[in-house]
């Protein structure tokens, strides 16, 4: 187990781990002969794009093997999960596991699907998952975003041990475009407009047409993160003078989108900003029109470099802007786990200690490997107290991702289920470009005043938040996109407000800070 002392450091010495580690399943393995157990696993299949179904991973293969469970996995279609999800939870026929983001997208959060009959909890049942059990005990965070609001544990949560997982993504650059026009990496709001505006006004791509696109963007994507640089963060809550606040409705919001208007006005934003989607900003990278994004380390920015060799495309600063501070644009930050967001045990499920005991399998040594490395000799060997994965995963000759190489064997980049991401096997598939490597430095730099750490909710509070805010976040995007296309005057700032007022940001925001407040006196 030396090996993977150096992959915990992050808030759990290796002894403490070691000692997560240690134990037997508290049940027994079958007899030879007897037929394994049967259960059903609904999830959403996060590789839809190389496998079809969660039982091609050899990882959930030996996972089922060790505990002597057969599992078939049901994974609803993609892009009809909450649809499907809601079907399931209405029939009231359910599977015997399901993972879900209960906190967020169950109506009243976790704690009300317990008190709905959907899901048990599983305090009862704890000394048959040792193993996330003295997890839970020595690592206080993850214990207090785990467990609910009277101190239940409902779910089996990933851990992110490495929180520089969290640097998947940030500003992006042409840095090719900028050495031909001698320009550096912008630090400041400020110098993204001087980058932007000789994007669009000097030829970069050298072709001889005024086709560049400076800052490419839909309304999903890249502006909302710059917002932290004035100290506003759209669509989040924070603290601001010692009290919870949405970042949406404050005055430094205002100032964010009349610069974004702007920048717009001059053709410094993409004019598709209302229907450009993800397809979109992938044909104008890679057809050499796009010059910047705020994106993904690994879809976006890995895609482009290895579709594009020539293309130097680097992770810029989170912009220092107005507030005079370089804050971390990027919500999830600090968050090592997201609460119940994970694996559930259902109220129909009739093997409860079998399946507690199979769940746990993924925060064993071995289950670790697993899922972070796949199969040794296969996807990874040792090297001293090291583990790496082989040129073939890495380097595959046919012309595979590493991501894509690695999704027959295990899920290291993708969670949504119990388990424990190793950060050193999630780096290693997700940065194999030197321009990823540096962008994941770069992007955990920067003052952290904005984000929060995870902290569950009562279903109370989770019911009428989110019934606020799925109002407010409508009205919220619509105005957005107007404002910063000059649709809507920004002089209808204040009377946005009052109407995101009247909706209830503010009554969400002081639940929000209840929360805290509670959680905080937990640590």
């Amino acid at each position: 187990m030396k090996h993977l002392k150096k992959y915990f450091a992050a808030g759990l010495s290796a002894g403490m781990f070691v000692g997560a580690l240690c134990g037997c399943s508290g049940v027994s393995e079958k007899a030879a002969g007897e037929e394994n157990l049967k259960l059903t696993w609904w999830t959403i299949n996060h590789q839809s794009a190389y496998i079809s179904n969660y039982n091609e991973v050899a990882a959930f293969g030996q996972m089922q093997e060790k505990n002597g469970i057969e599992i078939k996995f049901i994974h609803p279609a993609a892009g009809q999960e909450a649809e499907q999800f809601k079907v399931m939870i209405s029939s009231k026929d359910y599977p015997d596991i399901i993972d879900w983001q209960w906190e967020t997208e169950y109506p009243g959060g976790m704690n009300k699907a317990v008190n709905d009959g959907v899901i048990i909890k599983l305090d009862d049942y704890m000394q048959y998952a040792p193993h996330y059990g003295k997890l839970l005990e020595q690592r206080a965070d993850f214990r207090n975003s785990v467990k609910t609001t009277d101190g239940a544990i409902l779910t089996f949560n990933e851990l992110k041990d490495d929180i520089g997982i969290n640097s998947y993504l940030g500003p992006c650059i042409r840095k090719d475009w900028l050495d031909r026009l001698g320009l550096e990496v912008p630090q400041t709001i400020d110098d993204w407009y001087t980058v932007l505006k000789a994007f669009k006004t000097m030829d970069p791509n050298g072709n001889g047409r005024a086709d560049e696109i400076p800052l490419v963007d839909s309304q999903e994507e890249s502006l909302q993160y710059l917002s932290a640089a004035w100290g506003a963060f759209k669509g989040r809550f924070y603290e601001k003078d010692g009290h919870m606040v949405y970042g949406s409705i404050q005055p430094e919001y205002k100032d964010f989108l009349q610069t974004m208007h702007d920048w717009y006005a001059e053709g410094l934003i993409d004019s598709e900003l209302a229907s450009c989607s993800r397809t979109n900003i992938d044909a104008k990278m890679l057809g050499d029109t796009a010059g910047a994004f705020v994106g993904y380390m690994g879809s976006q920015m890995g895609n482009y470099l290895a579709q594009r060799p020539e293309m130097n495309l680097v992770g810029a600063p989170w912009p220092t802007g107005p507030a005079g501070i370089s804050y971390i644009g990027m919500p999830e930050m600090l968050k090592t786990t997201i609460p119940g967001y994970g694996s559930a045990i259902s109220t129909a499920n009739q093997h409860v200690k079998e399946t507690m005991a199979l769940l746990d399998y993924n925060y064993s040594e071995e289950g670790i490997i697993a899922q972070n490395w796949g199969v040794e000799g296969v996807t990874f060997e040792r090297n001293g107290e090291q583990l790496q994965f082989l040129d073939s995963v890495l380097h595959d000759g046919s012309g595979k991702n590493p991501i894509e190489a690695m999704s027959p064997y295990t899920l290291t980049t993708w969670g949504g289920y119990g388990k424990v991401m190793n950060g050193a096997a999630y780096k290693a598939l997700m940065q194999t470009y030197d321009q990823q490597k540096e962008a994941s430095k770069i992007w955990t730099q920067g003052d952290t005043s904005l984000l929060l750490p995870a902290f569950p909710l009562t279903a109370e509070e989770s019911l009428r938040i989110s019934n606020i805010m799925t109002e407010a976040r409508l009205y919220e995007n619509e105005m957005y996109v107007k404002m910063i296309m000059g649709i809507e005057p920004i002089s209808e700032f204040e009377e946005y407000v009052a109407r995101m007022e009247a909706i209830g940001t503010s009554e969400a925001a002081k639940l929000y800070e209840i929360a805290y407040t509670r959680y905080r006196t937990q640590q």
